[in-house]
């Protein structure tokens, strides 16, 4: 239990000191200026959190930088900083530099220039006359923001796709419907702060007509969740900012509604896709907000059918687009997918975890790196990812700077490396990670999560058995080294599955959880139901022998 106190005080920290961050720099978004001494008392109060996060610190770093404008008794600090190794810190260390030359010297315009450049550098966008902050300015179980419907998040804004764009934002609407409600904000970048719709309201689609804007997402709504969930969908804009900001408050729908065949979810900050099945066994134990005891019979659980099939209106818009999917997918060859790698190719990562990079990704955070596995137990990190294949490419984001790369090789051993020493990796060279043992699954995680495991026991009967471990109570090592075992060497004959528990859903799993070394933990057969819904719910199902 400490362990894990402690690990929620870690994130908590992280978390106020991003936070501490980004309300200095909106400081100097309104003022153009930011307090040197607040910035020192900032780094006093967080020194211990700065020195070991390489994100917060290369942040503040560039925070310090900014505290410079306008002090001319600083400019031997920023040349120095302007040979600095970081791209980031350098550029803007030259820029603030260039900023009290021309200032000193009355260059008054071309000054102002210098400092829009530096917001632009800063990702302060709309920064320039100041923003409101919705909610905390971070994301959770009933808070998420979208930049827009119209442009994807990170993706220049000349290539509009709302087509794909409105998928995500229905499905966050699908996941708080599903869940506990919620508020989607429109227009409003990922720390929170209202940016403002200018560019989605300029397209051809609304020409400036913010009614007109939130009836398209009124009108999206209804077609895709039918008339009566859409009357749990409130979208108006933001009377009380002059940049447009639209608010999509949601209160949970009892029964349930699909999206594009999936009943989504929300589990902490993200959405998770369920089957029709997983939905209701869900939707019958978890949601507290429910009751609904005829939804197990027979009728119910058959396939393609709609919690809302008695409404005519809402059995077309269902059924109807469901079944196009479904041809194509029949209709497809089979010798189509054989030039695919196989699957001995590809290293599984997290069900629940949303690191996985593909062709087309629903979550477009921005990221701070990506991690590539290639082959011949070679690894590397880059900033850029280009798409290629490869075993697997995992995107970090901001929360993930200070977790683990935990990687588990077919022998039982289990590998976890810090976040932060991979960031210091140089960009897109490539290093050799432990050999031998074969690579089954990789992910990011942290400290308060768990790893469930489940193996075929080494004996006669072979049963099938699961543990759940806190990934704390395994040594960090570097990524070279094969790490440490949850269990002892022989008990199992092969490992079956892995996966990431997070920390907000272990609880379910407290009386099988950190077992001793000497067992392989439970046989599946006699796990309760509590626990089988808790791996539905996230995602994994099992099959006894």
């Amino acid at each position: 239990m400490l362990s894990l106190l402690i690990g929620w005080e870690e994130q908590a920290a992280y978390y106020k000191g991003r936070m501490d961050i980004i309300l200095m720099l909106h400081d100097f978004a309104i003022n153009d200026r930011i307090d040197e001494e607040s910035v020192m008392q900032l780094e006093e109060m967080n020194a211990d959190l700065f020195s070991s996060n390489v994100v917060l610190q290369n942040r503040f770093r560039q925070l310090q930088l900014v505290s410079y404008i306008g002090k001319p008794e600083h400019n031997g600090d920023l040349w120095e900083s302007s040979r600095d190794a970081d791209d980031d810190i350098r550029e803007l260390a030259s820029l603030v530099l260039s900023y009290n030359f021309m200032s000193a010297t009355n260059m008054d315009s071309q000054a102002t220039d210098v400092q829009n450049r530096i917001k632009q550098t800063l990702r302060l966008k709309g920064y320039e006359s100041g923003l409101k902050l919705y909610g905390t300015g971070i994301e959770d179980k009933t808070t998420e923001y979208k930049t827009s419907i119209v442009y994807f998040a990170d993706k220049t804004v000349d290539i509009p796709n709302m087509q794909e764009q409105m998928k995500v934002i229905l499905s966050v609407i699908d996941s708080f419907l599903n869940t506990d409600g919620g508020t989607l904000y429109i227009g409003v970048n990922d720390s929170g702060m209202g940016v403002g719709l200018e560019s989605d309201l300029a397209y051809a689609e609304f020409n400036g007509d913010r009614d007109k804007y939130a009836r398209t997402i009124t009108d999206a709504v209804v077609l895709a969740f039918g008339k009566i969930p859409a009357t749990h969908v409130d979208v108006r804009f933001d009377p009380d900012n002059d940049k447009p900001v639209c608010i999509v408050k949601v209160t949970p729908y009892k029964d349930g509604v699909q999206y594009d065949d999936w009943w989504y979810v929300r589990i902490g900050s993200t959405k998770r896709k369920l089957s029709k099945q997983e939905f209701y066994q869900y939707n019958s134990s978890e949601r507290l907000l429910i009751s609904q005891p005829q939804q197990t019979t027979a009728a119910a659980l058959a396939p393609h059918d709609s919690p809302h099939d008695d409404k005519p209106e809402a059995r077309e818009q269902a059924n109807e687009p469901a079944k196009e999917p479904a041809k194509e997918q029949v209709k497809e060859p089979a010798k189509e997918t054989k030039p695919a790698p196989p699957a001995v190719d590809t290293i599984p990562t997290s069900q629940i975890r949303f690191n996985v990079c593909e062709e087309y990704r629903e979550d477009f955070r921005p990221t701070i790196a990506y991690l590539q596995f290639l082959d011949m137990d070679r690894f590397r990190k880059i900033t850029d990812y280009n798409w290629e294949p490869g075993m697997l490419t995992l995107a970090v984001y901001d929360e993930d700077a200070n977790g683990y790369l935990v990687m588990a090789y077919d022998n039982g051993y289990v590998a976890k490396v810090p976040m932060n020493e991979i960031l210091k990796f140089e960009d897109s060279k490539s290093y050799t990670r432990h050999s031998g043992p074969k690579l089954i699954f990789a992910s990011i995680a942290h400290d308060d999560d768990a790893l469930v495991s489940v193996t075929e026991e080494d004996k006669t009967a072979g049963r099938t058995m699961m543990r759940v471990d806190t990934l704390a109570g395994i040594e960090e090592t570097k990524l070279a080294d094969r790490g440490s075992r949850f269990y002892n060497e022989g008990l199992a004959r092969r490992i079956m599955q892995i996966d990431i528990i997070p920390a907000e859903e272990k609880d379910i799993f407290e009386n099988i959880l950190d077992k001793d070394k000497r067992s392989l933990g439970q046989p599946v057969k006699t796990i309760s139901n509590d626990i089988k819904l808790g791996l539905i719910k996230i995602g994994i199902e099992l099959s006894a022998k």
